[in-house]
């Protein structure tokens, strides 16, 4: 009853807040063209005209910048300012909303829906863990193929991230990845390989828990590196992958390359602020908290370094946390110019400087051409993304990947050993 009550309270926030527009963000106003002699003496009735004026509600995460009044801000109010000159009549209106937690921009469409989907937006940038949700709950409209291939070169990762049960749910705008940070004076080279890891022990950091009604990425990723195909965990569990990744945990927890705190972390954010305060060893961290902190900016041969998370076989084992455009637009013109904004928004000099400013990796080759890619870091990045896989979309993978990571905390706690974790895993439904 709380959580629904929280819920409650927040669309009411939303209803007063669509009453009242000061908690928007500021949308730019085209600028108006020079009557023609006709059009000054028509005598139009203002309300007609106002009558004729249609309005493409757009919520956005807080990440986007865009209320920010920085550079990644302006580059979309000038793609969408230009976007309404082209199309006369048309008024954007953005509202930027939490990245998560109970004010999310999640909880708010998912409460919205349920209580008052009149003030559900037309178009909506929302994680793809959200995507499939939102289409069981009917709240998206589903896209054609020939839509998704019409807005561009996607990393395959990304196109592959908004496709669930045969159906195209939105357009993947945004990426990012986990790789692990070093001190190059510490350590000559990371560890490849759970082995070597072990061998050389140094700590090794990561996010041993999750927060609430999210996937671990990490866990997910050396499900992957022990030798698993995600998509398959949807219909079968393989139980070699989880048993090997299960053993390798309670090793390295056994050595001390695992400390005890690291069940205690449910993020990377989390992780890095661990590592600051200590540098050594290993630390899991995402691209995204690299590029917007300027760590590898400027930085001596000797200092911090950057690698792909050790493996089983030490082959990359990337998985991409996704965002996507999910079109909401239930009526056919605006959907169409839902789609048409997308457009402007993916063209590759307002995704790939939107990208580079806001410190966050776009979904397509084209707009990270935008950025310096003689920088190592960044092209360490692009590798990374090239060779990544998508989590899978539904709920089959959503309650597998949580066991999976229950199974984790478990053994990270002491609480059991790799045969009962993988036990219960294997008896799950």
């Amino acid at each position: 009853m709380g959580v629904w009550l929280s819920l409650l309270l927040m669309v009411a926030l939303v209803l007063a807040a669509c009453g009242d527009h000061s908690n928007a963000a500021p949308t730019p106003t085209p600028t108006p063209a020079e009557p023609t002699p006709d059009a000054a003496g028509s005598g139009d009735d203002p309300a007609a005209i106002a009558e004729e004026t249609r309005q493409l509600v757009v919520w956005l995460p807080a990440f986007s910048r865009y209320a920010a009044g920085d550079a990644a801000g302006d580059v979309l109010q000038t793609a969408i300012l230009q976007f309404q000159q082209t199309h006369p009549g048309v008024v954007v209106e953005v509202h930027v909303k939490a990245e998560s937690g109970v004010a999310g921009i999640w909880p708010y469409l998912r409460a919205a829906q349920s209580v008052a989907p009149t003030i559900l937006p037309d178009l909506a940038l929302i994680n793809t863990q959200h995507l499939w949700q939102a289409a069981d709950l009917g709240m998206v409209s589903a896209l054609d193929e020939a839509d998704l291939e019409a807005f561009g070169d996607f990393y395959a990762a990304a196109a592959e991230s908004v496709r669930y049960d045969s159906q195209i749910l939105g357009v993947p705008y945004t990426v990012d990845v986990a790789h692990v940070i070093y001190d190059g004076s510490d350590l000559d080279a990371a560890p490849l390989t759970w082995e070597e890891l072990l061998e050389e022990a140094p700590v090794y950091l990561f996010p041993g828990s999750s927060v609430e009604g999210q996937i671990n990425l990490h866990t997910v990723a050396q499900y992957r590196g022990a030798g698993a195909t995600l998509a398959e965990a949807n219909s079968a569990l393989d139980l070699d992958s989880a048993q090997a990744y299960f053993d390798f945990l309670a090793t390295a927890r056994l050595q001390g390359v695992i400390p005890p705190q690291t069940v205690e972390w449910g993020t990377f954010s989390a992780v890095y602020s661990a590592y600051q305060q200590n540098p050594s060893g290993l630390a899991a961290v995402l691209g995204t908290t690299m590029l917007s902190n300027n760590v590898f900016v400027g930085l001596e041969e000797a200092q911090l370094r950057y690698a792909p998370l050790p493996t089983r076989d030490g082959q990359p084992a990337a998985v991409i946390d996704s965002w996507a455009f999910a079109v909401l637009a239930q009526e056919g013109e605006s959907q169409a110019l839902a789609l048409a904004l997308i457009q402007a928004l993916l063209e590759p000099s307002v995704h790939g400087r939107w990208s580079l400013f806001a410190d966050h990796l776009p979904s397509r080759y084209s707009a990270l051409a935008e950025w310096d890619l003689s920088d190592p870091y960044q092209v360490f990045l692009q590798t990374q993304l090239e060779t990544a896989e998508p989590l899978p979309n539904g709920r089959a993978f959503a309650d597998f990947a949580r066991r999976l990571q229950s199974g984790q905390t478990a053994i990270l706690r002491g609480d059991m050993t790799p045969e009962e974790a993988l036990r219960v895993l294997g008896s799950a439904p």
